[in-house]
């Protein structure tokens, strides 16, 4: 007997979800062939390792190990910095305030009834 359509066969080759640590966040659920997925950090002061891998060939990622969130220390490093600077002006800002404070009181003394 004679078909008029050739029958084949189709491999779709998957590489099943990315291991990822806690607080990713993995955008996209097609894990197969060609497939990529972006990474992201549940916390805004933190990346992820990397921010994409694709599934290869073997149905494995393109990467081997489990991505994790990472610190930003630039973040941190300007968080601390703005402290500083904030507590330095707020120091600077009472010195002025007390000094204006004895130049208004030696200009303008209280009458004394």
């Amino acid at each position: 007997q004679s078909y008029p359509f050739s029958t084949f066969c189709l491999l779709v080759v998957q590489c099943g979800p990315p291991n990822v640590g806690d607080g990713v966040l993995v955008s996209g659920q097609n894990f197969s062939f060609t497939a990529m997925v972006n990474f992201s950090c549940s916390s805004s002061h933190h990346h992820p390792q990397i921010n994409a891998g694709t599934c290869l060939s073997t149905g494995e990622w393109d990467f081997d190990f489990t991505v994790q969130c990472t610190e930003d220390t630039l973040f941190l490093a300007m968080v601390i910095a703005g402290s500083v600077i904030s507590a330095v002006l707020l120091i600077v800002l009472l010195i002025w305030l007390i000094r204006r404070n004895r130049r208004v009181r030696r200009q303008s003394p209280i009458e004394m009834s």
